[in-house]
């Protein structure tokens, strides 16, 4: 823990180091967001199920440096002992990388008017989650982020000296 980090301040840390130290600090918000949403997607697995409405359908599609992406907004309506609730929280089932085909496969099973069945939430029924298929962007997600932390953890023992 904090001795570990002290040691490696001890000296000025070299660029390889500074990445070292990049790849854990960055690796860490991104593990943490996947596992939560792997989380909930497994606790869902024993929520009980409703039936809902489709009110949106479309495909998302967002460029940036990295290319462009695709994925299916969905939303619906459902209602649990009276009070009726929106969301929009799906499990992102598509294969990893999405391909635009794939995207788009998915809001047409999704049409906008269809009944599906999603989990709620037990204890907060305003939180309920559609189904789509296992996230498996999720995992490489957060199976990445373990490998950048142990990497990064090993450049920066090697580098800083820490390693032996």
């Amino acid at each position: 823990g904090f001795r570990f980090f002290s040691r490696c301040f001890q000296t000025m840390p070299g660029p390889l180091a500074l990445f070292g130290f990049a790849l854990i600090l960055g690796s860490i918000p991104l593990g943490v967001h996947a596992s939560r949403r792997l989380r909930v997607y497994r606790a869902s697995k024993r929520w009980p199920m409703v039936e809902a409405t489709i009110i949106r359908s479309a495909l998302q599609e967002k460029t940036d440096s990295d290319g462009t992406s695709y994925r299916a907004e969905l939303g619906y309506r459902y209602a649990v002992l009276g009070p009726v609730y929106l969301a929009d929280l799906h499990t992102e089932g598509l294969a990893f990388p999405a391909t635009e085909k794939d995207a788009r496969q998915m809001v047409e099973r999704f049409p906008v008017g269809s009944q599906v069945q999603v989990a709620v939430n037990p204890v907060n029924p305003a939180h309920a989650i559609l189904d789509t298929g296992v996230p498996h962007a999720l995992i490489v997600l957060r199976n990445a982020s373990i490998v950048a932390f142990v990497v990064g953890a090993a450049i920066v023992a090697a580098e800083t000296g820490f390693a032996g």
